[in-house]
Formats: structure tokens, C-alpha cells, sequence
């Protein structure tokens, strides 16, 4: 009989260590799963946390770049205004003196134009002159020739 039950125990026994052994490794098993979930969850938890936090400094540099840009482009549009003013000023400059040698030269054309006739008009008042004396020359010595033509035939008469 203690053989038989001898015989039997040790299986039996085997068979009681065995279904421990495997409840113990399914525990085991449990026990791992839930930790793995748990740390999934943590490296979850942590990746986004980790992306709300890079996405709120993404945002914060975006907003800096932007306002960076602004200030860009205004000092731009400020240098830009300027140099069209001091563009305007320049050119305004250039006109006022353009129209200053504009009027200079037309001053001193006009006064060339009234010297060219003043020049003119003396040289036509010289040969005037000359003719009326040539013509007033002649005249006398027509005078002469006829009051010389006139006494010789007074004397003549006798």
C-alpha cells in the first residue's frame, strides 16, 4: 500500500508543484503585463507630454519668428520711406537747381538775343547814316554842280 500510494504521490505531487509552478508563472505573466501597461502608459504619458511641451516652444518660436519678421519689415518699410524722402529731397534739389540754370540761361539768351539786335540795329543805324551822308553828298554836289552850271551861265550872259 505504500508502495502504491508512493507510486502515486509523486505524480500527484508533480502534478500539484506543476499547476502551482504555472498559476505562479501566469501571476508572474499578470504581474508583467500590468507593468509593461504601465510603463506603456508612463511612455505615453511622457511622449505627450513631451509633444504638448514641444509644441508650445514650436508656437513660442513661431510667435518670436513672426514678431522678429515684423520688426524686420517695418524697420524695412522705415528705411524704405527714407530713403524715398530723401529720394524726394534730392530730387526736388535737382529741379530747383535745373530751373534755377534753366532761368540763367534763358536770362543770358534773352540778353544775347537783345545784344545780337541792339548789334543790329546800330550796324543798320551805321549804314543808314553812311547813306544818308552819301545821299546828302550827293546832294551837295548836285548843289554845286548846278549852282556852278548856274554862275557860268550868269557869267555867260553878258
Amino acid at each position: 500500500f505504500f508502495h502504491l500510494l508512493g507510486q502515486l504521490l509523486l505524480p500527484l505531487l508533480l502534478t500539484i508543484f506543476t499547476v502551482i509552478i504555472t498559476f505562479d508563472q501566469r501571476k508572474e505573466n499578470r504581474i508583467q503585463r500590468f507593468e509593461d501597461r504601465r510603463l506603456a502608459e508612463q511612455q505615453r504619458q511622457q511622449d505627450l507630454n513631451i509633444s504638448r511641451q514641444q509644441r508650445v516652444e514650436d508656437r513660442e518660436l513661431a510667435n518670436d519668428q513672426r514678431e522678429q519678421d515684423l520688426n524686420i519689415s517695418r524697420e524695412q518699410r522705415d528705411m524704405d520711406k527714407w530713403i524715398a524722402e530723401q529720394q524726394r529731397q534730392h530730387d526736388r534739389q535737382f529741379a530747383v537747381e535745373k530751373r534755377e540754370a534753366d532761368d540763367l540761361n534763358a536770362a543770358i539768351q534773352r540778353n544775347m538775343t537783345r545784344d545780337q539786335r541792339m548789334y543790329e540795329i546800330n550796324i543798320e543805324q551805321e549804314r543808314y547814316k553812311k547813306e544818308n551822308e552819301k545821299y546828302l553828298d550827293a546832294l551837295l554836289l548836285s548843289y554845286y554842280n548846278e549852282m556852278g552850271e548856274l554862275m557860268l551861265k550868269t557869267n555867260e550872259k553878258p
